[in-house]
């Protein structure tokens, strides 16, 4: 008997994280994926950001985002910000376990 080729692993679809974090989210932010591959994924977070919340919590609340919904770990290397109301966040995939 032949035996079948493993299935390569599935790669988690952040775009659709994206869409669910800009559906709780808009329009004081909204998150656009940049980049997703390998183990680096940049996200753009663009907004007025709400006037009692830290710019940062919006960062931290799409890793909670992926998590929940793709099961997969996120931390935070870098955020910063590229313009007026922009910020650029850069994420590490954690040990690239699913929960």
């Amino acid at each position: 008997m032949r035996e079948l080729p493993e299935a390569e692993p599935e790669k988690p679809d952040f775009a659709v994280a994206a869409a669910r974090y800009n559906r709780f989210r808009s329009p004081e932010c909204e998150a656009r994926v940049v980049e997703a591959g390998g183990e680096r994924i940049v996200v753009d977070f663009r907004g007025s950001f709400c006037a009692t919340c830290a710019p940062n919590e919006y960062v931290e609340d799409f890793v909670w985002e992926v998590h929940e919904l793709l099961g997969v770990r996120l931390e935070t290397i870098r955020v910063e910000p590229i313009g007026d109301s922009t910020l650029r966040a850069v994420y590490g995939m954690g040990s690239g376990e699913r929960l």
